[in-house]
Parts: C-alpha cells; structure tokens; sequence
C-alpha cells in the first residue's frame, strides 16, 4: 500500500471518529482537551469506585466461593 493512500485511510478514520463524538466535521483543540479531560475523570471515578477496600473484599469473596 503506498503511504499517501495509508495517510488517507487514516485521515478517513480520524475524521469518522471525530464525527461520532462531536457530531460535527471538525473539533477543536478545546474540544478535543475537554473530551480528554472528561475520560480521565471519568476513568478516576472508576478507578476508585473499583479500588475500594469493599469492592476487593465483594470481588474476593465471589471468586472463592466460584473455587
């Protein structure tokens, strides 16, 4: 495959995403920043809701009585 039609696929595939979450042709870098900024809090919310002692202690429980 030649490099300018690989730089088109994935300018295709960039641009397709870019469409499924803004809805619209093209994002900003405030937009992009924003979409970044919310999937690390988000990612944070679930590192903690999974992380806690009582989560580990369910999670533990679960797979002993599976053994």
């Amino acid at each position: 495959m030649e490099v300018k039609q690989l730089r088109d696929l994935v300018e295709k595939q960039i641009e397709k995403s870019t469409n499924f979450w803004a809805g619209r042709p093209k994002m900003t870098i405030q937009e992009l920043e924003a979409v970044e900024k919310f999937a690390k809090e988000k990612g944070r919310l679930f590192e903690k809701v999974f992380d806690s002692p009582e989560k580990i202690e369910k999670i533990n429980k679960m797979q002993n009585s599976a053994l």
